[in-house]
């Protein structure tokens, strides 16, 4: 009755299978921040060194996840790795930017957090991105 019930009983096969869905949404997310970063460039809105500053984090984000990944496909800092990332990038987008969008990914990883079962390591992440939340709102007035 203790025994917790998962689909897959091994937890390396529980992480490779999340990892691989974490990879997958996390490198459509960095695509989502480049179009609106090229789109904003474009039509100089925003500073192009400050685009191209962005651009680069998310391209050097992206190849960080991804070799992480290969390197190690049931490793549990892909899940840190990404966290870390998402709150430095949508700290800089949402004080640079007057993005409204910009607050969908905390959703996105939060609900991705679920399927891990790890509840210590999901509040620190909603922590981590309620005071990114609440310093854009700040920065923002």
């Amino acid at each position: 009755m203790d025994e917790k019930r998962f689909l897959y009983k091994d937890e390396d096969q529980r992480l490779l299978r999340m990892n691989r869905f974490y990879i997958i949404v996390t490198t459509l997310m960095w695509v989502m921040f480049l179009v609106y970063l090229i789109m904003k460039m474009g039509m100089k809105t925003l500073s192009p060194y400050t685009a191209i500053g962005n651009i680069v984090f998310c391209l050097v984000f992206a190849v960080l996840n991804l070799v992480l990944f290969l390197k190690n496909k049931s490793t549990r800092k892909l899940k840190k790795f990404v966290t870390i990332e998402v709150g430095v990038e949508v700290l800089l987008l949402g004080v640079q930017t007057d993005a409204t969008f910009i607050f969908y990914p905390f959703f996105v990883i939060a609900a991705m957090q679920i399927a891990y079962f790890d509840k210590k390591a999901a509040t620190k992440n909603m922590t981590w991105y309620m005071i990114d939340f609440a310093l854009i709102t700040v920065i923002r007035g």
